[in-house]
């Protein structure tokens, strides 16, 4: 609510300005100042609006690239995902059709694909012409149907197998070979033309508020050029985005092209200043079969950039990346999840490199899926990288190679300068390997490097093997803590969270173990605290049966048991479990699972169940619990878990 009011001032201060109006029905010749003369196009609001005005978008698709008119502090330029009816700017959506979608891509649905030859279907197609990042345009292609968004691979030359792409400039030809040796002629097609927002000139103080970015080419939002500054893009979903032959493809991105840093001692590129990446949910949400996503976010040249209260989706080469001159910027609050079986290379929640200073990343929660190559902070030292950062109050969890490292320098540059400090983090369930050089369990730098950090009141629990390693010696615990680093480090200590392995890293039992304030937060425990904006869905809370009812089931009719719960706001769908254990062991692989499914009321019927369900002919437990499921790749906890009782008789009167 606190921001809402702050949204509110802002549009009450600049009273000079103007508000216009985008429906994809509209009219680009009309006023656009309200919805009954709304503009129907985003090319519109590029000549159509000033420095200082606020455009309200319906919901719906828009097409093209957003070229962003630029504000100033006191009357910065907002762009909104409205609600289409009058000029409140929503607090929340209910689902990707409640918001306005930016598409950065260009629909070949109507188009006729042909085949060439074996697998391979060719299509006759000119790029537009706003396309400019790159000489030679390699498209990612997106086929679109009920089950998966899925993003085809570009190559350099024709495709070899399923799953990649080539447009061949020289004849204006597409070249695809489906997934499955599939006929593109079944699917809604897109290409991943533009990055649908660019910030590139003198766009500074913008607000992006709202909108669904989609299907955009190596980017969804991108900072380019020299100049976008203190720009915010706030509450957005972002999802599926094209390779450029596979570089630096990401959700949120800016180049590494820019002027020359004013600070001499740290010599790079910078590409802007002071922008705000905050409560936006970042996702892949395609099959596992797209491989070639590099960044959930990823910043070249930004100086005090602020990345917080974000929901990183698993799915992505790095969650978070710095590097190249971005400096004096903060990583905070944001969820960060991996799913490291999607990548053949390591990964890592979040990376810093290449004369990155004076960063500082905590209150995150990085969350492995227990597979791959992983890590939680990997710091790269490549050149002189990784001067006075501070990793604070982070959580670590599930982390299958190490929880932070430092890496050996390339180019044969080994200064790195002190009051880099690593603190009240927490490590649960870093299960790292000694046998890999320079990596292991929780934390690992080379000999030089050591003196130059703090380490120090960090907590440890559930980690196996051997936890430190410097110049490829291995530790354990104890006596890496002997030697004198992380002296007050608490060992094997559990954090005492309230459900880890459901996503909830509240500690409901934890003593307050420190007291202090930074980043405009109070912190009363080690690791982190959950994002404000970021956090998991609601959960929902269970209506009927009562917990331990009992139903009366025989042959001759099967009985179905309606399962109910109470609704739960920005829910698209309930995943219900039903199972015949009360811990739904070793889910979703164990048979005791019985049922698995999404449903989007709120009330399932669960059967029919008859006595072929019950034990031995004795009655039957049966469990169940549901968890909330949204479009923006969020979900909630699973609920508290009931069970029902199956019995093929009424139980006995008790009389006293």
């Amino acid at each position: 609510m606190r921001y809402v009011i702050i949204i509110l001032l802002f549009l009450a201060v600049n009273v000079s300005a103007t508000t216009y109006y985008v429906k994809t029905d509209g009219n680009d010749e009309s006023a656009g100042t309200s919805w009954a003369t709304a503009w129907a196009t985003i090319d519109k609001t590029e000549t159509g609006m000033s420095g200082g005005d606020t455009v309200f978008f319906a919901p719906g698709i828009y097409r093209g690239q957003l070229n962003p008119v630029g504000g100033t502090a006191t009357a910065p330029t907002w762009y909104v995902s409205g609600n289409g009816t009058d000029n409140t700017i929503p607090t929340s959506y209910t689902g990707r059709s409640s918001r306005a979608s930016l598409w950065g891509s260009y629909d070949l649905s109507d188009s006729t694909w042909t085949l060439h030859s074996g697998n391979i279907w060719k299509l006759k197609f000119t790029p537009p012409t706003s396309v400019s990042f790159q000489s030679t345009i390699c498209y990612t292609f997106s086929q679109i149907n009920s089950s998966y968004d899925t993003l085809l691979h570009p190559k350099t030359s024709m495709p070899t197998s399923a799953g990649e792409i080539y447009y061949e400039d020289t004849n204006d030809t597409l070249y695809v070979w489906m997934f499955g040796n599939d006929n593109p002629n079944n699917y809604d097609t897109l290409e991943a033309a533009w990055a649908p927002p660019v910030f590139i000139g003198s766009q500074d103080h913008v607000v992006l508020y709202g909108f669904e970015i989609r299907y955009g080419h190596q980017s969804g939002v991108r900072f380019e050029g020299n100049h976008g500054d203190s720009n915010l893009v706030w509450n957005c979903w972002l999802r599926g985005f094209g390779s450029q032959n596979a570089n630096n493809t990401s959700c949120i991105y800016s180049g590494s092209s820019g002027a020359i840093t004013v600070d001499t001692n740290y010599v790079g590129y910078v590409t802007g200043w002071g922008n705000i990446i905050r409560s936006d949910s970042v996702s892949l949400c395609v099959n596992p079969y797209m491989t070639m996503h590099r960044y959930g976010i990823g910043f070249y040249g930004q100086q005090a950039v602020v990345v917080e209260s974000c929901y990183i989706a698993p799915g992505f080469f790095y969650g978070i990346k710095f590097k190249g001159t971005c400096s004096f910027g903060s990583i905070r609050y944001n969820k960060i999840e991996m799913a490291t079986e999607w990548e053949s290379m390591s990964q890592a929640a979040i990376k810093f490199t290449t004369h990155t200073h004076f960063d500082s990343a905590y209150g995150n929660i990085c969350i492995g899926d227990g597979q791959g190559d992983a890590f939680g902070v990997y710091i790269e030292n490549k050149y002189d990288t990784t001067t006075s950062m501070v990793f604070m109050n982070n959580t670590f969890y599930n982390i299958t190679r190490m929880g932070t490292l430092i890496d050996h320098p390339y180019e044969n540059a080994q200064t790195i300068n002190g009051n880099n400090v690593i603190k009240y983090n927490v490590y649960h369930t870093v299960v790292g390997s000694q046998n890999q050089s320079s990596s292991n369990g929780l934390f690992s730098c080379p000999n030089w490097a050591i003196n130059t950090i703090t380490i120090d009141s960090n907590l440890y629990y559930n980690t196996a093997g051997y936890s430190w390693c410097r110049n490829s010696t291995y530790y354990d615990s104890t006596d890496w803590k002997a030697l004198g680093y992380d002296a007050h480090s608490y060992i094997h200590t559990d954090p005492g969270f309230n459900n880890a392995a459901a996503g909830d890293f509240s500690r409901p039992s934890a003593s307050d173990e420190m007291n202090r304030t930074y980043g405009g937060r109070t912190w009363t425990v080690y690791g982190a605290v959950q994002p404000d904006s970021s956090q998991p869905l609601d959960a929902p809370t269970l209506i009927s049966p009562a917990n331990g009812t009992t139903f009366i089931v025989d042959t001759s009719q099967l009985k179905l048991i309606p399962l109910i719960w109470h609704s739960v706001t920005n829910a698209d769908g309930y995943q219900i479990l039903i199972a015949n254990n009360s811990d739904f062991s070793s889910y979703p692989d164990s048979s005791l699972v019985v049922i698995d499914t999404t449903v989007t009321d709120t009330i399932f019927e669960a059967g029919g169940y008859g006595t072929a369900h019950l034990t031995d002919g004795f009655g039957t437990y049966n469990y169940w619990k549901v968890k909330v499921i949204s479009d923006t790749c969020r979900s909630s906890v699973f609920s508290s878990t009931r069970n029902f009782y199956l019995v093929d008789e009424a139980p006995p009167v008790t009389i006293k």
